[in-house]
């Protein structure tokens, strides 16, 4: 096992015991273009979703600048590992995948992660 790997385990383990009380389950959907393109027709999409283990925290008002991180915006910290197979394996996140929270779905707005890719931090914001 290399530093990376055990980085990584230590930092899912911790998230799990830090946001164990607070941890939500949220539904991570993957949106990708599918099907046969027709001439003339919408192009279709494709939506895989699968429930992980989340925290979602508010912004300090002091990073709340109304141009990058908007009134509302929430931060999802989610364990690396979650994206390698240890927990449900779903894709490396990205802007154009999205997020199910309490019924609600939130657009990825920024991806933030550590060297390690121990965690990320998602950036996410309700569409308007």
């Amino acid at each position: 096992m290399g530093l990376r790997e055990l980085v990584r385990g230590q930092a899912a383990q911790a998230i799990g015991s830090y946001i164990g009380d607070i941890a939500q389950s949220i539904t991570y959907n993957v949106v990708s273009a599918g099907g046969t393109y027709i001439p003339g027709s919408a192009p279709t999409q494709s939506v895989s979703s699968t429930t992980i283990a989340a925290a979602l925290l508010e912004y300090e008002v002091e990073e709340v600048d109304n141009l990058h991180v908007n009134s509302g915006d929430r931060k999802v910290l989610i364990a690396g590992l979650t994206f390698e197979g240890a927990f449900p394996l779903v894709p490396e996140p990205t802007e154009e995948h999205t997020l199910t929270i309490e019924g609600e779905v939130w657009q990825i707005k920024s991806v933030m992660t550590d060297p390690a890719k121990a965690t990320y931090t998602l950036q996410c914001r309700r569409p308007s």
